[in-house]
């Protein structure tokens, strides 16, 4: 920065997101001064209740063996729920962009994708899928009534995440 514009920077953000968010947080608290600002984003600030929460999911699509689960849901219908899930959220902030600026406030309801007559079955969720989706949307509590995971964000369905989450494997 300082070759580009002849100067020294006069100030210093930093910007990450899940483990580079857990590095914000950990900057912020241990090195309050190293820079002017800290965004950190979706920060995994406790891996285990993380690990917890991944494999709850898993568990909840059939693990250790989804294709053979009632539960699972293959990837080709996870489309088709972010577009149910974009259909009932998007709008919050007062316009339709297919971007869900208000996650918190959505309450997906996943019973409107459930296979009725005359649907094709390619293209909805049986009631167990359902039943699935709503656990994974909800929080997730331990033993002790503390919160593990506030559930998954509504919207993020396709993220680079979800392959790896979802696919019913630990």
């Amino acid at each position: 920065a300082e070759a580009y514009y002849e100067q020294k920077p006069r100030r210093a953000y930093y910007f990450g997101c899940s483990m580079g968010g857990r590095q914000g947080v950990y900057s912020a608290i241990h090195f309050p001064g190293d820079f002017d600002g800290i965004l950190a984003g979706a920060p995994a600030t406790n891996l285990m209740y993380l690990l917890g929460w991944t494999g709850m999911v898993t568990h909840y699509l059939g693990a250790p063996h989804p294709e053979t689960s009632a539960t699972f849901i293959p990837k080709s219908l996870w489309k088709i729920v972010n577009a149910e899930v974009l259909r009932q959220c998007d709008g919050f902030d007062g316009v339709k962009d297919g971007i869900i600026t208000e996650p918190d406030a959505c309450e997906f309801r996943p019973e409107e994708l459930l296979c009725k007559k005359g649907r094709s079955s390619a293209g909805c969720l049986t009631q167990e899928q359902a039943e699935v989706l709503r656990k994974i949307y909800a929080p997730l509590y331990g033993p002790n009534n503390e919160l593990i995971n506030s559930g998954f964000t509504p919207g993020a369905e396709l993220s680079w995440l979800s392959d790896r989450v979802f696919s019913g494997k630990p």
